[in-house]
């Protein structure tokens, strides 16, 4: 047995099938590790390869609405998102003023709030947020991104944006909410398969976002969110469908994990992103010199987590129910890969 099957503190189970076979190739996990708890650098989720952490930063979308909320003198929660879209910019993230833009790629987000019957366009990319009807400028609707490497990750963003709403719901500090789970799902229509209890008909189109479990002194709290809604579940009246167990449990296990490692308490740890991706050999973006990997494409994915009051996100990698906790592996000895990206679902 590696230890990659064995150590439960670096994978959640066993994997299955192909996977089982591409660790036992893979090498012992364990030889990777620091000698310290000093963790190495692997960028965003859709960043660059550079292994370990990022100082990720999700809560653009609140901080919106937070904006928009003071510039309208409204409370915030009678400001609703109505929907979100990625689009590429220039460095004046689709807002020309007439001074010069810099002439740099910029992956962003066009968001819609509604306030008192009426539209409000934001502009988010680039540590910057734009609230578009308020500035004297030509406003573009920029390119699609076509490259998945550069596409912000949205349902990050709708995950942070979540723990923001639920806070004003709460009276309570955003802060003292914990990301449980975020579980990347294709919703089957625009009711994000939620069954209202008034009947009320739902179009029947496809939305891919994901659904986001808050929890808060104790309880739990539900949300489900896409580009084109976020609803809040444990505040409707009505039913939906039960959450994959497997998701859950390989999510709880990475926040315990990184408990450990920090010595702080798992309801202090949130999964701030969990992206579904496809490895390019079964080391799932992990090389080892000298360690061969089986070549075969594994569907996998790769998460964020943050402690509450911390900056910095720690990288995961894994596939299934495993995972490697790539953010506390030596950077002397590894070198951290790309996924091959596309749709893993």
């Amino acid at each position: 047995m590696t230890a990659f099957q064995g150590n439960r503190k670096l994978l959640g189970g066993a994997f299955f099938g192909v996977i089982v076979a591409a660790l036992a190739v893979v090498g012992a996990v364990s030889a990777f590790e620091s000698d310290g708890d000093e963790p190495v650098d692997d960028g965003p989720v859709n960043g660059d390869a550079h292994p370990g952490q990022s100082t990720a930063d999700y809560d653009g979308f609140h901080d919106a609405q937070l904006d928009l909320a003071g510039r309208l003198d409204v409370a915030p929660l009678e400001i609703t998102l109505r929907d979100v879209r990625t689009a590429g910019f220039d460095g004046c993230i689709g807002v020309v003023t007439g001074d010069a833009c810099p002439e740099v790629f910029v992956p962003a987000f066009i968001l819609n709030f509604e306030a008192q019957r009426e539209t409000y366009r934001y502009h988010i990319g680039n540590g910057q947020i734009i609230a578009t009807d308020f500035v004297d400028g030509n406003v573009s609707d920029g390119t699609p991104i076509e490259d998945e490497q550069l596409k912000p990750d949205t349902n990050a963003y709708l995950a942070a944006y979540t723990r923001g709403d639920l806070a004003l719901r709460l009276g309570s500090d955003a802060g003292d909410i914990t990301i449980e789970v975020l579980h990347p799902y294709t919703f089957s229509d625009q009711c994000l398969d939620f069954v209202y209890d008034d009947g009320r008909a739902c179009a029947q189109a496809t939305a891919d976002g994901a659904v986001v479990k808050l929890g808060h002194d104790g309880d739990t709290y539900r949300y489900h969110v896409s580009g084109y809604k976020v609803l809040p579940v444990s505040f409707e009246d009505g039913h939906t469908f039960d959450l994959d167990s497997d998701i859950a449990g390989l999510q709880r296990d990475m926040r315990e994990d990184l408990a450990d490692r920090l010595d702080v308490g798992t309801d202090a740890v949130s999964v701030v992103a969990h992206g579904l991706v496809t490895w390019p050999d079964g080391c799932l973006g992990v090389q080892e010199e000298g360690v061969a990997c089986t070549q075969a494409l594994v569907d996998g994915f790769r998460a964020e987590l943050k402690v509450a009051g911390e900056d910095t996100a720690y990288a995961y990698h894994g596939a299934g129910i495993d995972f490697i906790p790539v953010a506390f592996l030596d950077p002397d000895a590894v070198e951290i890969e790309l996924p091959v990206y596309g749709d893993a679902q």
